[in-house]
Protein backbone atom coordinates (compact mmCIF):
# COMPACT_ATOMS: atom_id res chain seq x y z
CA UNK A 1 0.00 0.00 0.00
CA UNK A 2 2.57 2.19 0.98
CA UNK A 3 4.37 1.71 -2.77
CA UNK A 4 4.04 5.03 -5.08
CA UNK A 5 4.54 2.19 -8.26
CA UNK A 6 1.77 0.79 -7.71
CA UNK A 7 -0.57 3.73 -6.76
CA UNK A 8 0.77 6.34 -9.27
CA UNK A 9 -1.93 6.50 -12.33
CA UNK A 10 -0.19 5.61 -15.91
CA UNK A 11 1.12 8.30 -18.91
CA UNK A 12 -1.97 8.21 -20.29
CA UNK A 13 -3.88 10.43 -17.57
CA UNK A 14 -6.22 12.37 -20.25
CA UNK A 15 -7.99 8.58 -20.88
CA UNK A 16 -7.46 7.69 -17.07
CA UNK A 17 -9.08 10.88 -15.69
CA UNK A 18 -12.03 9.83 -17.91
CA UNK A 19 -12.63 6.39 -15.81
CA UNK A 20 -15.06 7.91 -13.61
CA UNK A 21 -17.37 8.38 -17.28
CA UNK A 22 -18.85 6.27 -19.71
CA UNK A 23 -18.06 6.76 -23.43
CA UNK A 24 -21.53 7.91 -24.10
CA UNK A 25 -20.66 11.38 -22.07
CA UNK A 26 -17.95 11.96 -24.26
CA UNK A 27 -19.07 10.35 -27.95
CA UNK A 28 -16.74 9.07 -29.49
CA UNK A 29 -14.43 11.46 -30.63
CA UNK A 30 -12.34 11.44 -33.88
CA UNK A 31 -9.34 10.87 -31.85
CA UNK A 32 -6.08 10.14 -33.61
CA UNK A 33 -3.69 9.23 -30.96
CA UNK A 34 -3.16 5.19 -30.93
CA UNK A 35 -2.76 3.88 -27.39
CA UNK A 36 -0.19 1.82 -26.73
CA UNK A 37 -0.58 -1.19 -24.17
CA UNK A 38 2.25 -0.80 -21.42
CA UNK A 39 2.35 -4.06 -19.03
CA UNK A 40 4.52 -2.60 -16.58
CA UNK A 41 1.68 -0.32 -15.78
CA UNK A 42 -1.51 -1.56 -13.36
CA UNK A 43 -4.77 -0.26 -13.29
CA UNK A 44 -8.09 -0.67 -12.29
CA UNK A 45 -11.53 -0.28 -14.04
CA UNK A 46 -12.86 0.83 -10.44
CA UNK A 47 -13.38 4.68 -10.32
CA UNK A 48 -10.74 6.52 -7.44
CA UNK A 49 -13.78 8.51 -5.92
CA UNK A 50 -15.65 4.90 -5.28
CA UNK A 51 -12.41 3.52 -4.03
CA UNK A 52 -11.44 5.90 -1.86
CA UNK A 53 -15.26 5.64 -0.08
CA UNK A 54 -14.73 2.27 0.10
CA UNK A 55 -11.75 2.68 2.41
CA UNK A 56 -13.03 5.29 4.59
CA UNK A 57 -16.43 2.64 5.22
CA UNK A 58 -13.27 -0.22 6.06
CA UNK A 59 -11.52 1.83 8.58
CA UNK A 60 -14.21 3.69 10.43
CA UNK A 61 -15.18 -0.04 11.60
CA UNK A 62 -11.22 -0.88 12.57
CA UNK A 63 -10.43 -0.04 16.53
CA UNK A 64 -6.43 -0.37 15.84
CA UNK A 65 -5.42 1.54 12.67
CA UNK A 66 -2.20 4.01 13.72
CA UNK A 67 -0.14 2.83 11.25
CA UNK A 68 -2.53 1.95 8.54
CA UNK A 69 -3.77 5.74 9.03
CA UNK A 70 0.09 6.70 8.47
CA UNK A 71 -0.22 4.99 5.09
CA UNK A 72 -3.08 6.34 4.08
CA UNK A 73 -1.93 9.84 4.74
CA UNK A 74 0.98 9.32 1.98
CA UNK A 75 -1.33 7.85 -0.56
CA UNK A 76 -2.87 11.50 -1.66
CA UNK A 77 0.56 13.27 -1.58
CA UNK A 78 1.34 10.00 -5.01
CA UNK A 79 -1.88 10.44 -6.33
CA UNK A 80 -1.48 14.36 -7.01
CA UNK A 81 2.39 13.23 -7.92
CA UNK A 82 1.06 10.74 -10.60
CA UNK A 83 -1.80 13.20 -11.84
CA UNK A 84 0.81 16.31 -11.94
CA UNK A 85 2.85 13.45 -14.61
CA UNK A 86 0.00 12.57 -16.16
CA UNK A 87 -0.68 15.96 -16.98
CA UNK A 88 2.58 16.84 -17.89
CA UNK A 89 2.62 14.06 -20.37
CA UNK A 90 -0.98 15.34 -22.12
CA UNK A 91 0.49 18.69 -22.51
CA UNK A 92 3.34 16.62 -24.30
CA UNK A 93 1.25 15.08 -26.72
CA UNK A 94 -0.72 17.49 -28.72
CA UNK A 95 2.92 18.58 -29.68
CA UNK A 96 3.34 15.29 -31.47
CA UNK A 97 0.60 15.12 -33.03
CA UNK A 98 0.47 18.63 -34.63
CA UNK A 99 4.18 17.77 -35.61
CA UNK A 100 2.16 14.74 -37.16
CA UNK A 101 -0.20 16.16 -38.67
CA UNK A 102 1.88 19.22 -40.50
CA UNK A 103 4.52 16.51 -41.79
CA UNK A 104 0.66 14.94 -43.34
CA UNK A 105 -0.39 18.36 -44.26
CA UNK A 106 2.72 18.80 -46.19
CA UNK A 107 3.30 15.20 -47.44
CA UNK A 108 -0.18 16.14 -49.51
CA UNK A 109 1.11 19.12 -51.25
CA UNK A 110 2.19 17.27 -53.82
CA UNK A 111 0.46 18.11 -57.48
CA UNK A 112 -3.09 18.90 -57.18
CA UNK A 113 -4.60 16.58 -59.60
CA UNK A 114 -7.99 15.70 -58.32
CA UNK A 115 -7.65 11.12 -58.61
CA UNK A 116 -4.70 11.98 -56.37
CA UNK A 117 -6.74 14.36 -54.13
CA UNK A 118 -9.63 11.98 -53.80
CA UNK A 119 -7.37 8.62 -53.13
CA UNK A 120 -5.88 10.73 -50.65
CA UNK A 121 -9.11 11.34 -49.16
CA UNK A 122 -9.47 7.86 -48.89
CA UNK A 123 -6.75 6.58 -47.52
CA UNK A 124 -7.37 8.94 -44.77
CA UNK A 125 -10.60 8.02 -43.96
CA UNK A 126 -9.49 4.67 -43.80
CA UNK A 127 -6.53 5.48 -41.96
CA UNK A 128 -9.02 7.57 -39.13
CA UNK A 129 -11.71 4.40 -38.64
CA UNK A 130 -8.58 2.25 -37.90
CA UNK A 131 -7.04 4.77 -35.50
CA UNK A 132 -10.74 4.69 -33.70
CA UNK A 133 -11.20 1.19 -33.54
CA UNK A 134 -7.33 0.84 -32.35
CA UNK A 135 -8.55 3.40 -29.65
CA UNK A 136 -11.19 1.46 -28.60
CA UNK A 137 -9.53 -1.70 -27.98
CA UNK A 138 -7.07 0.05 -25.97
CA UNK A 139 -9.85 1.48 -23.92
CA UNK A 140 -10.84 -2.02 -23.23
CA UNK A 141 -7.48 -3.33 -22.64
CA UNK A 142 -6.76 -0.57 -20.15
CA UNK A 143 -10.03 -0.64 -18.30
CA UNK A 144 -9.00 -4.13 -17.23
CA UNK A 145 -5.72 -3.19 -16.15
CA UNK A 146 -7.36 -0.75 -13.91
CA UNK A 147 -9.71 -2.87 -12.42
CA UNK A 148 -6.35 -5.57 -11.57
CA UNK A 149 -4.18 -2.39 -10.55
CA UNK A 150 -7.29 -2.00 -8.13
CA UNK A 151 -8.27 -5.12 -6.51
CA UNK A 152 -4.19 -5.56 -6.12
CA UNK A 153 -3.81 -2.20 -4.64
CA UNK A 154 -6.90 -3.68 -1.99
CA UNK A 155 -5.65 -6.97 -1.04
CA UNK A 156 -1.76 -4.96 -0.78
CA UNK A 157 -3.53 -2.75 1.89
CA UNK A 158 -5.72 -5.62 3.71
CA UNK A 159 -2.33 -7.40 3.98
CA UNK A 160 -0.17 -4.62 5.12
CA UNK A 161 -2.57 -4.09 7.98
CA UNK A 162 -3.34 -7.63 9.09
CA UNK A 163 0.28 -7.65 9.62
CA UNK A 164 0.85 -4.92 11.57
CA UNK A 165 -2.27 -5.52 14.02
CA UNK A 166 -0.66 -8.64 14.52
CA UNK A 167 2.82 -7.40 14.96
CA UNK A 168 1.30 -5.00 17.58
CA UNK A 169 -0.87 -7.31 19.59
CA UNK A 170 1.84 -9.75 19.60
CA UNK A 171 4.60 -7.16 21.19
CA UNK A 172 2.68 -5.54 24.00
CA UNK A 173 1.82 -9.39 24.64
CA UNK A 174 5.55 -10.18 25.37
CA UNK A 175 5.86 -7.07 26.95
CA UNK A 176 4.00 -7.76 29.77
CA UNK A 177 5.05 -10.86 29.96
CA UNK A 178 8.29 -9.40 30.53
CA UNK A 179 7.97 -7.41 32.86
CA UNK A 180 5.74 -9.87 35.05
CA UNK A 181 8.65 -11.92 34.91
CA UNK A 182 11.19 -9.04 36.19
CA UNK A 183 9.08 -7.99 38.70
CA UNK A 184 11.30 -9.35 42.10
CA UNK A 185 7.56 -9.04 43.83
CA UNK A 186 5.04 -9.90 41.91
CA UNK A 187 3.87 -12.55 43.47
CA UNK A 188 3.90 -10.94 47.57
CA UNK A 189 2.44 -7.49 45.46
CA UNK A 190 0.33 -8.60 43.46
CA UNK A 191 -2.99 -8.55 45.52
CA UNK A 192 -1.95 -4.62 46.47
CA UNK A 193 -0.97 -3.69 42.87
CA UNK A 194 -4.19 -5.47 40.62
CA UNK A 195 -6.20 -2.52 41.29
CA UNK A 196 -3.20 0.14 40.59
CA UNK A 197 -2.43 -1.78 37.38
CA UNK A 198 -6.11 -2.27 36.57
CA UNK A 199 -6.46 1.70 37.29
CA UNK A 200 -3.72 2.24 34.47
CA UNK A 201 -4.70 0.22 32.49
CA UNK A 202 -7.86 1.46 32.23
CA UNK A 203 -6.52 5.26 31.91
CA UNK A 204 -4.22 4.13 28.91
CA UNK A 205 -7.05 2.45 27.04
CA UNK A 206 -8.88 5.77 27.86
CA UNK A 207 -5.71 7.31 26.21
CA UNK A 208 -5.60 5.01 23.75
CA UNK A 209 -8.83 5.22 22.47
CA UNK A 210 -8.46 9.11 22.97
CA UNK A 211 -5.94 8.78 20.28
CA UNK A 212 -7.47 6.89 18.10
CA UNK A 213 -10.50 8.61 17.66
CA UNK A 214 -7.86 11.81 16.33
CA UNK A 215 -6.39 9.71 14.02
CA UNK A 216 -9.59 8.68 12.62
CA UNK A 217 -10.68 12.06 12.23
CA UNK A 218 -7.70 13.00 10.62
CA UNK A 219 -7.57 9.68 7.97
CA UNK A 220 -11.56 11.14 7.35
CA UNK A 221 -10.16 14.81 6.38
CA UNK A 222 -7.58 13.73 4.48
CA UNK A 223 -9.74 10.85 2.99
CA UNK A 224 -12.33 13.82 2.21
CA UNK A 225 -9.53 15.95 1.10
CA UNK A 226 -8.64 12.77 -1.50
CA UNK A 227 -11.57 12.80 -2.53
CA UNK A 228 -12.50 16.26 -3.17
CA UNK A 229 -8.81 15.71 -5.23
CA UNK A 230 -9.92 13.04 -7.32
CA UNK A 231 -13.18 15.07 -8.52
CA UNK A 232 -11.29 18.16 -9.75
CA UNK A 233 -9.21 15.45 -11.45
CA UNK A 234 -11.97 14.01 -12.98
CA UNK A 235 -13.38 17.11 -13.88
CA UNK A 236 -9.70 18.72 -15.58
CA UNK A 237 -9.88 15.06 -17.60
CA UNK A 238 -13.29 15.73 -18.52
CA UNK A 239 -11.90 19.48 -19.63
CA UNK A 240 -9.57 17.98 -21.39
CA UNK A 241 -11.29 15.64 -23.84
CA UNK A 242 -13.03 18.60 -24.66
CA UNK A 243 -11.16 20.18 -25.83
CA UNK A 244 -8.77 17.38 -27.07
CA UNK A 245 -11.88 17.01 -29.26
CA UNK A 246 -11.93 20.54 -30.09
CA UNK A 247 -8.62 20.76 -31.67
CA UNK A 248 -9.08 17.66 -33.70
CA UNK A 249 -12.10 19.39 -35.12
CA UNK A 250 -10.14 22.17 -35.93
CA UNK A 251 -7.20 20.26 -37.47
CA UNK A 252 -9.63 18.60 -39.61
CA UNK A 253 -10.99 21.63 -40.36
CA UNK A 254 -8.04 23.03 -41.60
CA UNK A 255 -7.07 19.96 -43.25
CA UNK A 256 -10.46 20.77 -45.80
CA UNK A 257 -9.59 24.22 -46.04
CA UNK A 258 -5.57 23.44 -47.41
CA UNK A 259 -7.83 21.18 -49.49
CA UNK A 260 -10.15 23.65 -50.86
CA UNK A 261 -7.61 26.16 -50.76
CA UNK A 262 -5.12 24.17 -53.35
CA UNK A 263 -8.29 23.35 -55.15
CA UNK A 264 -8.92 27.07 -55.74
CA UNK A 265 -5.15 27.68 -56.75
CA UNK A 266 -5.34 24.58 -59.47
CA UNK A 267 -8.56 25.89 -60.81
CA UNK A 268 -6.58 29.39 -60.74
CA UNK A 269 -4.05 28.39 -62.25
CA UNK A 270 -5.90 26.52 -65.08
CA UNK A 271 -7.93 29.44 -65.80
CA UNK A 272 -4.73 31.81 -66.10
CA UNK A 273 -3.02 29.74 -68.28
CA UNK A 274 -6.24 29.75 -70.82
CA UNK A 275 -6.65 33.44 -70.31
CA UNK A 276 -2.82 33.91 -71.40
CA UNK A 277 -3.35 31.59 -74.38
CA UNK A 278 -6.59 33.47 -75.64
CA UNK A 279 -4.70 36.92 -75.30
CA UNK A 280 -1.51 35.41 -76.99
CA UNK A 281 -4.40 33.95 -80.29
CA UNK A 282 -5.91 37.82 -80.09
CA UNK A 283 -3.05 39.73 -79.95
CA UNK A 284 -1.45 37.60 -82.73
CA UNK A 285 -5.46 37.71 -84.73
CA UNK A 286 -5.07 41.77 -84.72
CA UNK A 287 -1.27 41.95 -85.83
CA UNK A 288 -2.69 39.87 -88.63
CA UNK A 289 -5.83 42.22 -89.63
CA UNK A 290 -3.03 45.39 -89.14
CA UNK A 291 -0.60 43.37 -91.42
CA UNK A 292 -3.20 42.44 -94.41
CA UNK A 293 -4.88 46.30 -93.85
CA UNK A 294 -1.22 47.78 -94.57
CA UNK A 295 -0.87 45.61 -97.54
CA UNK A 296 -4.18 46.12 -98.57
CA UNK A 297 -3.54 50.25 -99.00
CA UNK A 298 0.12 49.92 -100.08
CA UNK A 299 -1.61 47.89 -103.30
CA UNK A 300 -4.50 51.16 -103.38
CA UNK A 301 -7.18 48.82 -102.18
CA UNK A 302 -8.87 48.63 -99.18
CA UNK A 303 -11.28 45.71 -97.52
CA UNK A 304 -15.08 46.20 -97.04
CA UNK A 305 -17.73 43.45 -95.79
CA UNK A 306 -19.47 42.36 -98.16
CA UNK A 307 -23.14 41.67 -95.85
CA UNK A 308 -24.90 44.07 -94.48
CA UNK A 309 -24.44 43.70 -90.65
CA UNK A 310 -26.57 41.64 -88.78
CA UNK A 311 -28.35 41.88 -85.91
CA UNK A 312 -25.92 41.42 -82.89
CA UNK A 313 -25.08 37.92 -82.30
CA UNK A 314 -27.37 35.99 -79.02
CA UNK A 315 -23.97 34.30 -77.86
CA UNK A 316 -20.64 35.05 -77.63
CA UNK A 317 -19.40 31.46 -78.77
CA UNK A 318 -21.66 33.01 -82.32
CA UNK A 319 -19.73 36.29 -82.61
CA UNK A 320 -16.03 34.32 -82.20
CA UNK A 321 -17.00 31.55 -84.49
CA UNK A 322 -18.66 33.43 -87.22
CA UNK A 323 -16.67 34.77 -90.44
CA UNK A 324 -18.02 37.23 -92.27
CA UNK A 325 -16.96 37.56 -95.95
CA UNK A 326 -14.91 40.93 -96.84
CA UNK A 327 -14.65 42.30 -100.49
CA UNK A 328 -11.31 44.44 -101.97
CA UNK A 329 -12.24 47.59 -103.37
CA UNK A 330 -10.22 50.75 -104.73
CA UNK A 331 -9.80 53.62 -103.23
CA UNK A 332 -12.36 55.72 -105.52
CA UNK A 333 -15.55 53.24 -104.58
CA UNK A 334 -14.09 53.81 -100.88
CA UNK A 335 -14.36 57.37 -101.52
CA UNK A 336 -17.65 57.19 -103.21
CA UNK A 337 -19.09 55.22 -100.17
CA UNK A 338 -17.81 58.34 -97.90
CA UNK A 339 -19.40 60.52 -100.04
CA UNK A 340 -22.75 59.02 -99.43
CA UNK A 341 -22.91 59.65 -95.87
CA UNK A 342 -22.35 59.04 -92.79
CA UNK A 343 -24.37 55.69 -91.35
CA UNK A 344 -24.05 52.27 -91.79
CA UNK A 345 -23.32 50.39 -95.05
CA UNK A 346 -27.44 50.06 -95.61
CA UNK A 347 -27.90 54.02 -95.04
CA UNK A 348 -24.66 54.65 -97.34
CA UNK A 349 -25.91 52.59 -100.23
CA UNK A 350 -29.90 54.02 -99.85
CA UNK A 351 -28.32 57.43 -100.66
CA UNK A 352 -26.34 56.63 -103.81
CA UNK A 353 -29.90 54.58 -104.75
CA UNK A 354 -31.44 57.98 -104.34
CA UNK A 355 -29.23 59.77 -106.00
CA UNK A 356 -29.41 57.53 -109.26
CA UNK A 357 -33.06 57.63 -109.47
CA UNK A 358 -32.98 61.68 -108.99
CA UNK A 359 -30.79 61.63 -112.01
CA UNK A 360 -32.41 58.59 -114.19
CA UNK A 361 -36.27 61.20 -113.28
CA UNK A 362 -33.62 63.96 -115.05
CA UNK A 363 -33.14 62.05 -117.98
CA UNK A 364 -36.86 60.85 -118.55
CA UNK A 365 -38.07 64.73 -118.22
CA UNK A 366 -35.44 65.39 -121.06
CA UNK A 367 -36.24 62.57 -123.47
CA UNK A 368 -40.11 64.28 -123.07
CA UNK A 369 -38.79 67.83 -123.85
CA UNK A 370 -36.40 66.31 -126.56
CA UNK A 371 -39.66 64.67 -128.29
CA UNK A 372 -41.43 67.98 -127.63
CA UNK A 373 -39.00 69.68 -129.74
CA UNK A 374 -38.63 66.92 -132.72
CA UNK A 375 -42.66 67.04 -132.97
CA UNK A 376 -42.77 70.99 -133.62
CA UNK A 377 -39.84 70.94 -135.64
CA UNK A 378 -42.06 68.33 -137.55
CA UNK A 379 -45.02 70.44 -137.67
CA UNK A 380 -43.31 73.42 -138.82
CA UNK A 381 -43.40 75.41 -135.96
CA UNK A 382 -39.48 75.43 -135.17
CA UNK A 383 -38.04 78.82 -134.65
CA UNK A 384 -34.82 80.36 -134.57
CA UNK A 385 -34.30 79.28 -131.75
CA UNK A 386 -33.71 75.14 -132.72
CA UNK A 387 -29.98 75.73 -133.14
CA UNK A 388 -29.87 76.60 -129.36
CA UNK A 389 -32.04 73.63 -128.87
CA UNK A 390 -30.44 71.44 -131.11
CA UNK A 391 -27.06 72.23 -128.78
CA UNK A 392 -29.33 71.85 -125.69
CA UNK A 393 -30.14 68.84 -126.66
CA UNK A 394 -26.63 67.52 -127.67
CA UNK A 395 -25.23 68.80 -124.38
CA UNK A 396 -28.01 67.10 -122.05
CA UNK A 397 -27.28 64.06 -123.89
CA UNK A 398 -23.79 64.08 -123.94
CA UNK A 399 -24.29 65.24 -119.67
CA UNK A 400 -26.87 61.78 -119.74
CA UNK A 401 -24.42 59.39 -121.54
CA UNK A 402 -22.37 60.76 -118.82
CA UNK A 403 -24.37 60.35 -115.94
CA UNK A 404 -25.26 56.91 -116.58
CA UNK A 405 -21.82 55.61 -116.95
CA UNK A 406 -21.24 56.81 -113.66
CA UNK A 407 -24.11 55.64 -112.26
CA UNK A 408 -23.40 52.43 -113.54
CA UNK A 409 -20.05 52.47 -112.02
CA UNK A 410 -20.94 53.66 -108.89
CA UNK A 411 -23.47 51.05 -108.70
CA UNK A 412 -20.85 48.66 -109.19
CA UNK A 413 -18.44 49.69 -106.85
CA UNK A 414 -21.44 50.96 -104.35
CA UNK A 415 -22.29 46.62 -104.18
CA UNK A 416 -18.68 45.84 -103.99
CA UNK A 417 -18.22 48.37 -101.32
CA UNK A 418 -21.54 47.48 -99.68
CA UNK A 419 -20.48 43.56 -99.27
CA UNK A 420 -16.82 44.46 -98.13
CA UNK A 421 -17.88 46.99 -95.48
CA UNK A 422 -20.34 44.69 -94.01
CA UNK A 423 -18.11 41.58 -94.25
CA UNK A 424 -15.23 44.47 -92.29
CA UNK A 425 -18.17 45.39 -89.83
CA UNK A 426 -18.96 42.11 -89.19
CA UNK A 427 -15.36 41.18 -88.46
CA UNK A 428 -15.08 44.25 -86.36
CA UNK A 429 -18.32 43.61 -84.16
CA UNK A 430 -17.12 39.66 -83.84
CA UNK A 431 -13.72 41.06 -82.49
CA UNK A 432 -15.43 43.57 -80.06
CA UNK A 433 -17.67 41.03 -78.48
CA UNK A 434 -14.47 38.24 -78.31
CA UNK A 435 -13.02 41.31 -76.79
CA UNK A 436 -15.15 42.38 -74.24
CA UNK A 437 -16.00 38.45 -73.16
CA UNK A 438 -12.01 39.09 -72.98
CA UNK A 439 -12.00 41.50 -70.18
CA UNK A 440 -15.47 40.39 -68.43
CA UNK A 441 -13.39 36.89 -67.98
CA UNK A 442 -10.24 38.50 -66.72
CA UNK A 443 -12.72 40.62 -64.26
CA UNK A 444 -13.89 37.40 -63.13
CA UNK A 445 -10.69 36.13 -62.15
CA UNK A 446 -9.30 39.48 -60.65
CA UNK A 447 -12.48 38.82 -58.34
CA UNK A 448 -11.70 35.29 -57.72
CA UNK A 449 -7.96 36.00 -57.05
CA UNK A 450 -8.81 38.89 -54.42
CA UNK A 451 -11.71 36.09 -52.77
CA UNK A 452 -9.35 33.66 -52.66
CA UNK A 453 -6.37 35.31 -51.47
CA UNK A 454 -9.05 36.80 -48.17
CA UNK A 455 -9.72 33.68 -47.63
CA UNK A 456 -5.99 32.77 -47.14
CA UNK A 457 -5.59 35.78 -44.71
CA UNK A 458 -8.76 35.12 -42.57
CA UNK A 459 -7.70 31.23 -42.63
CA UNK A 460 -4.25 32.28 -41.56
CA UNK A 461 -5.43 34.57 -38.60
CA UNK A 462 -7.55 32.03 -37.44
CA UNK A 463 -5.38 30.00 -36.83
Amino acid sequence: MGHQSELATPHNSDDESGDAFTDGDFGDSDDEHIIERNDNIKASHIPINETKNEDIHKMNGATNGFSKNADFEEQPRHIVRSVSEAHSSDVENPNIHLSDLRRDSHGDQSPSIVGILGDQQNHAEQRLAARRAARAEAREIRMRELERQQREQEDHADKAYDMYAGKTETVGRRDRTRLAALSPASSVLSPRRSSEDSVDDLFSMKDLRHELKEVEEKFRKAMILNAQLDNDKAALGYQLELLKDRIEELHEEYAQLQREHREKCSSLERVKREFESVSRELSAARDAVRARDCAAAAAGFAFVEAAALDAAPSSAGQAVGAVPPLALVSHHAEQLLNDAGEGTLDVRLQNLLSSKQSLESEVRKLKLQLNEERAARQNGVANHHDQEYENELEAARKGLSEAKGRAARAEAEAALNAAHVARLEAQLARLRARQDHQDEHEEQLKQERRKLQREVRTHTHTV
